[in-house]
């Protein structure tokens, strides 16, 4: 029986050696090698081969040697290799197959091998060179080193890495395996710098003395105040910076030198005092650690000592205090209480002072007295700590530093009526005020007219025209003010073929006119009441037109009715008709239901003659009296 042959692989340290030869174009070859089969009735063998274990497409009869080259084998897959051996009878007799031995048909190579990089560390890039369907993988040989991009591809691909910077003062290498193939890195050590740390008295800075720092690290300090102190600054390179209880050089690239320096702590005690005395030292004030500091509260004349609060906490009323040992901040403030005094308050028969009695009034305030009589009285007198002050209806003590004494005196009075009548309105301001007079007293009457009237004058016990009246009051007294409505007139006329008829409420010759009615003589006058309104209606006669209309003196547009509203002054107006058929072409088309408001904004006292004796008969362009505002943006059509 023919066993099966014996396969080694020699460059494996097995049966069977496999060699690949190198690829030309897109096809390689393998050679196999096999230890002979030491039967004598071996008289061949035969090799297997395919893309899949144990599952071989095709096989060679190699006849009875131990050597076999396969070519044009083409390249990116896995190739299974077996062997078989055969004896010399017929048909022969074949083994079953030898252990079964693979090839990669793929060859590598990379751009580069290696590379040398300073302690501050880079990037760099590797190519992958191999056949279509080749796969491959790369890895990083140290956690310094790290593939950024390519970690794994199919056929020509780049392998992107980058080396972090050595904090170390040693080189140091690594070796990484691209696409099968050995990759190192070989990175200097470290630059090393020194750092200089010191500190003043009241503290210490850790580490300190010369601190040696590798290019690019970092390096903290702690910088820690002894008790009673504090940091005061912290000088870098010579530099004060902030006081801080750390700091840290990041990417160091130079020397450096860090100092410390420490300063007594202090506290701060504010200080203050409020009305009626002070505390001595006041404001805030700074005290070392461990001190003690002293104050004096002092208050005022005609102040005592209500209380000192020390940090929120009442001490009594007292006049010194020390804050000992001191190890933090602190507030310390004085209240202080006037001393109070009397003012007693009376008034005798005929009315009141009030607040009356004894009051108690403190050091330096004000109290005010209002002294009031019965309506059948006045005030005669008011004696303040005896001394007579007048006829006041008040008096305030001011700045009091003492007791005092206020009495009221009152007399029978003499009352005054005022009263009002006409057909305005208006009214009668006295000075003094009061409900009751005592003898002599002298009175200012001043009337004011309400809107639309006029004060026609006094009468009774004071007799005037004009709108002020001084009376003496020595009786009972009754006073009468007259006051008059505002009229004003308004005179239309009427030049050529047409007429005007007017409405609203108004009169001619004290007769009440009727609506629309019409005027029957040129300048005829019509007299309405102050903010009254009235309604022209202008006319022209078959086959005329109106060619203008004059209101006081300025001419205005052409309009059927013209419409004087809230009226307080005298107006006049003047309308001229004209034949149609003057005009070959007329240009002028009568208005339907067009109107003109006039609207009075202002009251001028100005006479009925001043008004109307200063318009001429011709035609006046200029701008309208300021006492009316024409809205032509009210005309309807």
């Amino acid at each position: 029986m023919i066993t099966r042959p014996l396969l080694v692989l020699i460059l494996a340290l097995s049966s069977l050696s496999i060699f690949l030869t190198p690829n030309i174009g897109s096809a390689g070859q393998v050679t196999l090698a096999w230890d002979m089969n030491n039967e004598p009735n071996v008289a061949g063998y035969k090799i297997y081969y395919g893309k899949a274990s144990r599952n071989y497409d095709w096989f060679i009869d190699v006849g009875n040697i131990t050597q076999v080259t396969i070519t044009d084998l083409p390249n990116g897959s896995t190739y299974y290799f077996a062997a078989t051996a055969y004896d010399n009878s017929n048909p022969p007799i074949e083994s079953t197959y030898s252990d079964e031995v693979n090839k990669d048909m793929c060859t590598y190579s990379i751009s580069q091998t290696n590379a040398s990089f300073s302690a501050s560390g880079g990037t760099g890039s590797v190519s992958v060179t191999t056949q279509p369907g080749c796969t491959w993988t790369a890895s990083s040989g140290a956690s310094w080193l790290t593939i950024t991009s390519g970690k794994n591809g199919t056929g020509n691909g780049v392998i992107c890495y980058s080396v972090s910077a050595n904090t170390n003062t040693d080189a140091r290498t690594a070796s990484s395996t691209f696409a099968g193939k050995v990759f190192t890195v070989a990175q200097s050590g470290a630059t090393t710098y020194k750092i200089t740390a010191s500190a003043s008295q009241g503290g210490i800075i850790t580490p300190s003395g010369s601190v040696t720092v590798a290019q690019g690290a970092n390096q903290s300090f702690t910088v820690t105040p002894n008790a009673g102190y504090q940091v005061s600054y912290v000088a870098i390179d010579g530099v004060p910076q902030e006081a801080t209880s750390s700091y840290t050089f990041s990417n160091v690239t130079k020397d450096h030198t860090i100092a410390a320096v420490f300063s007594v702590k202090t506290y701060t005690i504010n200080a203050s005092a409020g009305p009626g005395g002070s505390i001595s030292p006041s404001g805030n004030k700074s005290v070392n650690h461990g001190a003690n500091q002293s104050y004096v509260i002092s208050p005022n004349n005609g102040f005592t000592i209500a209380d000192v609060i020390v940090d929120g906490v009442s001490q009594g009323a007292t006049g010194s205090y020390i804050f000992s040992n001191v190890t933090s901040n602190h507030t310390i403030s004085a209240v202080f209480k006037v001393n109070s005094f009397t003012i007693t308050a009376s008034a005798g028969p005929g009315g009141t002072i009030s607040p009356s009695e004894s009051i108690s009034v403190p050091n330096g305030g004000s109290q005010t007295f209002t002294i009031s009589p019965d309506a059948s009285h006045a005030i005669s007198d008011v004696l303040v700590d005896g001394s007579s002050v007048g006829a006041v209806s008040s008096y305030t003590f001011r700045n009091v530093t003492g007791d005092h004494t206020i009495y009221a005196l009152f007399v029978p009075g003499y009352t005054l009526s005022i009263t009002t009548s006409g057909t305005g309105s208006g009214h009668v301001v006295a000075h003094p005020l009061a409900t009751a007079y005592a003898p002599g007293t002298k009175i200012t009457l001043k009337a004011i007219a309400g809107e639309g009237s006029n004060f026609s004058g006094f009468s009774g016990d004071c007799e005037s025209n004009r709108s002020k009246c001084t009376l003496i009051m020595n009786q009972h007294a009754e006073i009468n003010a007259a006051f008059e409505q505002k009229n004003f007139k308004l005179i239309a006329t009427a030049i050529g073929n047409g007429s005007i008829s007017v409405e609203g409420l108004a009169s001619i010759k004290n007769k009440k006119i009727k609506n629309k009615t019409k005027i029957k003589r040129s300048k005829q006058a019509i007299t309405v009441s102050y903010g009254s309104q009235l309604v022209y209606h202008i006319n022209p006669e078959p086959e005329h037109y109106i060619k203008k209309i004059i209101v006081n003196g300025k001419p205005i547009e052409a309009v059927d009715t013209l419409t004087f509203a809230n009226i307080k002054r005298n107006h006049r107006v003047r309308v001229r008709f004209e034949s149609q058929a003057k005009f070959i072409q007329n240009p002028f088309k009568k208005t339907i239901a067009k109107q003109v408001v006039l609207q009075d904004i202002q009251d001028r006292d100005i006479s009925e003659a001043q008004q109307f004796d200063s318009y001429d008969t011709g035609e006046d362009t200029s701008i309208p009296p300021p006492s009316y505002t024409d809205q032509y943006a009210s005309l309807q059509q």
